[in-house]
């Protein structure tokens, strides 16, 4: 759907795809003034119930009337996967899924709605800002008309710039990820099958294959109907993208909520896909789709935030940077899941600490590596599963640091999580030895009552 290298850029993207994460963290912090400043002054917010606000000022009471709203202090706001950019003659379209995730009064979690959100940008005094947003329900427990079962979008072309994959390249590849999540969800079989080569192939848990975009395409189709897809979001996170090949291979985690209405939906299910992928006339597409229990993440040869072409200066971060960093906070997600105590104290520096929600520091590598060894012998670890949202990355005087929303999910014998933590996660980081590393992790509560309660 992205057209990079041509209308818009690597940093272009990631800009546009930076709007969605500040306007979470803006509404949950209740940042009247930063919500409002993201969009245009003429700016329009459509809500799903019809309702029209115009202008920023008509928009700044608003959000100034949200934030004291006691109703919505225990909600905090997740992009589902990675939005996708679309360019457009006078700008851009961001989409994307997105859940409001409540904390109920006995400290468990649930969903308190979801939708789709639509974004018209363009540029204004050198920044993307929101033209207007549109909120879609996504409807739960309805079937989409099946004449509507159409190809997702158009393909994604991007330009070559000279690395395997670049950072146009890795933005087309997670985009790639996205579409399939959106043709699961509406059942646009022939979509899906088209994010494929000719010749491609999926490989599911029990190792049945099915080869070819005709037989992709109907095993979609029975997919579809026999597991009730019309009654389930599907979103990619902790996406990791490796150079193989002449292609790349993607990791990520695969999630599926499932539920008749918002308020009782739950997470059905969490595995992991490796994705082999290549560029196939011009445009990315899966050659193979295999599906693995959590435990069989593979290790590349390239260390946590290893060193990447592009340099960071003090107001801006280039693209590559942007996406080492993300890397660095995907693979310490990945860690907390497998066990994996090297590679997460690996990603601190010798003198890097990290600061819990209680306010407890633990200070040097050693001593992170002893506390995470630690946290892995605690009953249940085993089945708890992390990952990252919501992630904007800005530069400072030292490094660079790094804003996201963390999830932790238990999940039971079948497979099905509940919500078990959700945190702001604070990074400061910086260079060392040609790589990325934390120098400060700082965890708080997200949302207005959470935060008051510590």
């Amino acid at each position: 759907m992205t057209s990079v290298g041509t209308a818009l850029t690597a940093d272009d993207v990631l800009a546009i795809r930076d709007i969605a994460s500040v306007w979470n963290v803006a509404e949950d912090d209740g940042d009247a003034a930063r919500w409002t400043d993201l969009f245009v002054a003429d700016g329009v917010s459509v809500y799903g119930n019809g309702r029209v606000e115009s202008g920023r000022e008509t928009l700044g009471r608003a959000a100034e009337a949200r934030a004291v709203d006691e109703r919505m202090f225990p909600w905090s706001h997740w992009t589902l996967g990675d939005p996708t950019v679309e360019p457009t003659d006078d700008g851009a379209l961001l989409r994307h899924s997105y859940a409001t995730v409540t904390a109920h009064p006995d400290g468990s979690f649930g969903f308190q709605s979801l939708s789709e959100r639509v974004y018209r940008v363009r540029r204004d005094a050198g920044r993307w800002r929101i033209v207007e947003r549109t909120i879609h329900p996504i409807p739960l427990g309805l079937a989409p008309d099946p004449e509507d079962r159409t190809s997702v979008c158009a393909p994604v072309v991007t330009e070559p710039d000279g690395r395997s994959p670049g950072a146009a390249d890795r933005i087309a590849i997670e985009e790639l990820l996205t579409r399939a999540a959106v043709a699961e969800d509406t059942g646009a079989v022939d979509g899906m099958a088209d994010l494929f080569v000719a010749a491609g192939a999926t490989v599911n848990g029990r190792g049945a294959v099915t080869s070819g975009r005709p037989a992709i395409a109907a095993a979609a189709v029975e997919r579809w109907l026999k597991s009730a897809n019309h009654q389930k979001v599907h979103f990619a996170v902790n996406v990791l993208v490796e150079a193989a090949g002449d292609g790349a291979v993607a990791t990520s985690y695969n999630v599926i909520l499932a539920g008749a209405t918002a308020a009782d939906t739950a997470i059905e299910s969490v595995v992991v896909k490796h994705d082999r992928v290549a560029r196939d006339g011009g445009t990315w597409r899966f050659v193979e789709r295999r599906v693995a229990p959590l435990d069989r993440v593979p290790r590349p040869g390239r260390a946590p935030g290893a060193e990447v072409s592009g340099t960071t200066e003090h107001g801006a971060v280039s693209a590559a940077d942007r996406q080492a960093i993300q890397d660095l906070l995907t693979w310490s997600a990945i860690a907390a899941d497998t066990g994996d105590h090297d590679r997460a104290t690996a990603a601190f520096a010798d003198d890097g600490r990290t600061v819990g929600l209680d306010g407890a520091v633990t200070a040097g590598r050693d001593a992170i590596g002893r506390r995470l060894r630690e946290q892995w012998d605690t009953p249940g670890a085993d089945r708890l599963v992390h990952w990252n949202v919501n992630t904007t990355i800005t530069s400072t005087v030292d490094g660079a640091h790094a804003h996201s929303y963390g999830m932790v999910v238990a999940l039971d014998g079948a497979g099905r999580g509940r919500i078990d933590a959700v945190v702001a996660q604070h990074d400061e980081l910086r260079r060392v030895d040609g790589g990325w590393r934390f120098v400060e992790r700082l965890v708080r509560p997200i949302g207005r009552e959470l935060r008051a309660a510590h």
